[in-house]
């Protein structure tokens, strides 16, 4: 019960996080006029990677946002593997949450496909994910599949 709490509590910061992001942006809009860079400069401002230099940075509350709609699955890969980085479960976040490869490489600045490859592989090695396991995508869908049809099982259970 703690734990669904604890979820729900996180979850709610990251949805005022995106209501937060979304407003301020929606207002920077209205009144940037003709100066498509002051919107531009906000955008990214805002998807920036570094917490330092956007302290409300919308790709960070991703990790919260895919536990709280894949039934808890960062919360699980973090108990389960905790040498994982944050920016491991950052990347299967946008993995799960199906961000396209190419923005992936562009938010984590990588500067060809290698890069992303390697950071994947590492993942997949950190999981210690048989060879025989498609990818590293495949391996988080179904990962996300079990953790839905175990949460379906115990909410038929007290119901």
């Amino acid at each position: 019960m703690e734990k669904a709490r604890d979820l729900s509590i996180q979850s709610l910061r990251a949805v005022e996080t995106v209501i937060d992001i979304t407003r301020d942006l929606m207002d920077t809009a209205s009144i940037c006029g003709d100066n498509p860079h002051l919107l531009l400069r906000k955008v990214r401002m805002y998807l920036f990677i570094d917490p330092k230099e956007s302290p409300k940075s919308l790709i960070r509350k991703m990790p919260e946002i895919a536990d709280f709609t894949h039934r808890g699955i960062i919360t699980f890969l973090r108990a389960e593997h905790p040498h994982l980085r944050d920016e491991d479960l950052l990347i299967c976040s946008l993995l799960i949450l199906r961000f396209p490869a190419h923005t992936v490489q562009m938010l984590f600045n990588y500067t060809n496909p290698g890069s992303y490859y390697n950071t994947k592989s590492r993942i997949r090695q950190k999981l210690k994910l048989p060879k025989d396991e498609p990818s590293l995508e495949h391996h988080l869908e179904t990962l996300c599949e079990k953790m839905e049809r175990r949460s379906y099982a115990e909410r038929r259970k007290y119901h």
